[in-house]
């Protein structure tokens, strides 16, 4: 989802006749544990993947699946991001690399995660002038925000002169936090018509299928829903983007 909103945001901008560049900040460098789980998965892709593959299908099948969408993501984002370069790990070089722009924007997804136990200042803009940060439909993907992050989360939200959110309940958070209305707006993904889609696709999938996106595991009940309302048809399932051997066709 990110991916595909920072692509379509950067378009929409390119569009307006503007020269977009992607921050190629690495998100990792704010919180190295998040650097643990895909540093013990290639791992165990490397070292022990014959070993996985005897005692572990499913694991193996896993791993095969994720080391297919690492590569995946890597080329989508080497073919269609502006990106700059290097890539940016520390406040000092998001600042340098930053200078030259007019404006920066940040947004959509949920660059502002309202129960972190860490608030990255990176998707605040805070390294950037205040009267040139903009957000357009970022979201909090909560309804509430816990009383450890208010105070910070009301500052930082202080210091982004345009506003914007994509959910109403972000509206409302704002509204109890600031005490003024912003705009909901509409995600990147969808400020892209269809052609602008089918121009990136490889055309891969030719046949009947049904793509369904989840934020989280699908329910036992939603898979069966799913299943009744493909019916009998020779319908291909595409998850994205979880692997769910029980969504397959029967």
């Amino acid at each position: 989802g990110s991916s595909l909103q920072a692509y379509a945001m950067a378009k929409f901008i390119s569009d307006l006749g503007f020269e977009c560049k992607i921050l190629n900040y690495d998100e990792y460098s704010g919180n190295p544990r998040w650097k643990i789980r895909p540093y013990i998965e290639n791992i165990q892709w490397i070292f022990f993947r014959p070993l996985i593959y005897l005692l572990a299908p499913s694991k193996y099948y896993y791993l095969h699946i994720r080391k297919q969408q690492y590569t995946k993501f890597a080329e989508f984002e080497d073919t269609f991001y502006n990106l700059t370069s290097p890539i940016l790990t520390n406040t000092e070089a998001l600042r340098k690399a930053s200078s030259s722009f007019d404006a920066l924007v940040c947004g959509s997804d949920q660059i502002w995660n309202s129960t972190a136990i860490y608030i990255d200042p990176f998707y605040y803009l805070k390294f950037f002038p205040r009267n040139k940060r903009m957000a357009y439909a970022p979201s909090f993907g909560k309804s509430i925000v816990p009383s450890y992050n208010k105070k910070i989360i009301t500052k930082n939200l202080k210091e982004i002169k345009y506003l914007s959110i994509r959910e109403i309940e972000g509206q409302k958070i704002i509204k109890e936090l600031l005490g003024k209305e912003v705009e909901v707006l509409l995600d990147p993904t969808l400020l892209l018509n269809k052609n602008e889609w089918s121009c990136i696709g490889n055309g891969e999938y030719n046949d009947k299928y049904v793509v369904f996106y989840f934020l989280d595991s699908p329910t036992d009940e939603t898979i069966k829903k799913i299943k009744y309302c493909t019916g009998n048809e020779d319908v291909k399932i595409i998850s994205i983007p979880y692997i769910h051997e029980n969504m397959k066709n029967e």
